[in-house]
């Protein structure tokens, strides 16, 4: 009889020393999985600091364009309205040319 009562404690604790390892085993896993997922935190943070600082970028590249923008539409006004008053006084020339031959 103690000897079926000592069979039975060894069962027992060897059972329980297989749940130890097993959750040993787990925990271990664990502990691979938060470094690994340490890891994928920190490469996400650089990844979005990349991408704040290309927006940063884009965004002042977008302001420098439409100054550029302004400025040019600015030229090009200035521009036409400068190729109609040569336009204007070629015209106004040439008729006072044509004035002048036609009274002399």
């Amino acid at each position: 009889m103690l000897d079926l009562q000592l069979d039975e404690e060894e069962l027992q604790q060897r059972h329980r020393s297989k749940e130890i390892k097993h959750l040993v085993t787990n925990i271990n896993d664990l502990a691979v999985l938060f470094k690994e997922l340490s890891i994928l935190v920190v490469e996400q943070g650089t990844i979005l600091d990349r991408i704040d600082y290309n927006i940063e970028a884009a965004h002042k590249d977008v302001k420098q364009a439409v100054v550029h923008i302004e400025n040019t539409v600015k030229i090009e006004k200035s521009t036409r309205a400068k190729s109609v008053l040569v336009c204007l006084l070629g015209g106004i020339i040439v008729c006072l040319v044509l004035m002048i031959f036609k009274h002399t």
